[in-house]
This record gives structure tokens, C-alpha cells and sequence, in this order.
């Protein structure tokens, strides 16, 4: 099914854009007694979100961290935006430290859950990166995107501010350096919230580096909310064949 934007339409006009502390949700399944792997997925907070993935993903995985980043991440001065970030990455840090050594660590971005699973992957060495409707670079995605190009407006900062205070949360800029077997990326041509050329380019870059297998798969007329339901079906499609 293609929507061609449509969703994406609806949801930045209905959804509630409430302002809340990064937190963690630990998830265990009955998977997780004989399992050698553990899941950490970075993800917007939200009704959809928390439908979506833990409806139709989490159970099927064994244990997983599942860091919540709110909706109100994105600020007028790039400076808060990065802060937040920087905070909810080191709480990942942190909890991935103590834990011991020899688990097979997969990872999930979803939407600006991007920005920090792609950081995540240059600290810890990962099996698998499970890269969902993400973009190349955190500014130009804010600048563009229809569930946030108006925030710049309430300040005083440019894109070129936003650019240099966020650099560090660009994918495509982490892509060097990670520590990863194999990146499995999917994104919606006609995305009106991570702009579908953005994910393009990372998607790109990933099948251009060398010494990464990597897997692409572009959802043809899906937009961002579409794309998320098409590889939530895909993901517990191949998580029950497994």
C-alpha cells in the first residue's frame, strides 16, 4: 500500500507534541531465559510509536532497552536540541557499560532515533543495525521536515547554527568508525518528515562503504508513518521465520 505522504500529513497535525524527560522502558520476553543477544533501540516517544513497535516488534525479541526520546527534542536554540541528545546518549552509554561482555548487541534507530543508534554503533560493537526511515543529516532534516521546519523560526538561530551545534548526530558522518557486521536500512520515497532525499543519500553512503554489508530496502510511494508500518510488518514477518 502507498499513501504517498498522507500519514505523515495527519500525524503532525493530530499528534501530542508533549515535553518529557528522556527515559528508558527495559522489555523482557519469554525469548530472553535462553538468548544470547540483547536489543537497544532508541525511538520517538508517542502514541503511534508505542503502538507500532512494541505491538508488532518488541515481543518477538528477547531483552531490550528501549530508549524513549521525546517529541519536544527539537528546540529553537540548536544548543538545547544537542544537550538533550548528549543526555540521552549518555544514559545509553552508562547502562551499556555494566553490562558483561560476550552478548550479541542489535541495534534499532527509528525516525531521530537514528542520530543516536548510529553514535551507539561507534561505542559498542554491534551485530546488527536496524536503521528505520532515517536521515543523513540532523539539521537539514529539521530545516525540511514538515513536523518541524516551523521551530527554527521561534529563535534566532539559522542553519548554519543548527548545522555546527548538531554534526555530531549526522548518521552519514558516523558511518565512519562504527563497529558494525551489518547495517539493514529501509526508508519511504515519498517521506514528508525525514525528507525521502536525506535517507536517500544515507542510504547511498551505506551501499558505498566498503567493509559494510549492508541491506536497502526503499518502501516506493510509502511516506515516513507508512514506511514505519510497512517494516514493522517485514521485521515480525522475519523475527517469526526465525
Amino acid at each position: 500500500m502507498r499513501d504517498f505522504g498522507l500519514l505523515d500529513r495527519l500525524y503532525v497535525a493530530r499528534e501530542n507534541r508533549e515535553g518529557k524527560a528522556p527515559r528508558i522502558v527495559k522489555h523482557y520476553s519469554s525469548k530472553s531465559l535462553d538468548s544470547d543477544e540483547h536489543w537497544v533501540c532508541f525511538v520517538p516517544e508517542g502514541p503511534f510509536w508505542s503502538r507500532v513497535v512494541r505491538g508488532k516488534i518488541f515481543d518477538l525479541l528477547p531483552e531490550i532497552d528501549i530508549y524513549l526520546i521525546s517529541e519536544k527534542a527539537v528546540q529553537s536554540d540548536p544548543r538545547e536540541t544537542r544537550k538533550y541528545l548528549d543526555r540521552v546518549l549518555g544514559a545509553a552509554y552508562s547502562e551499556q557499560a555494566r553490562r558483561t561482555s560476550g552478548e550479541l548487541l542489535n541495534v534499532i534507530g527509528m525516525s531521530i532515533g537514528n542520530v543516536l543508534a548510529y553514535n551507539f554503533a561507534r561505542q559498542f560493537p554491534t551485530t546488527n543495525l536496524v536503521s528505520v526511515v532515517p536521515g543523513a543529516r540532523l539539521a537539514d532534516c529539521i530545516f525540511e521536515s514538515r513536523a518541524t521546519r516551523d521551530i527554527p523560526n521561534r529563535g534566532n538561530f539559522d542553519l548554519e547554527d543548527y548545522r555546527r551545534e548538531l554534526r555530531e548526530f549526522n548518521p552519514i558522518e558516523a558511518l565512519e568508525g562504527m563497529l558494525v557486521d551489518k547495517l539493514n536500512l529501509f526508508y519511504g520515497t515519498s517521506d514528508l518528515m525525514i525528507p525521502s532525499s536525506s535517507g536517500r543519500e544515507l542510504a547511498e553512503a551505506v551501499r558505498n562503504r566498503r567493509n559494510l554489508k549492508s541491506e536497502i530496502i526503499k518502501y516506493l510511494g510509502c511516506g515516513h508513518v507508512m514506511s514505519v508500518l510497512k517494516f514493522a510488518q517485514d521485521f515480525k514477518k522475519k523475527l517469526g521465520n526465525s
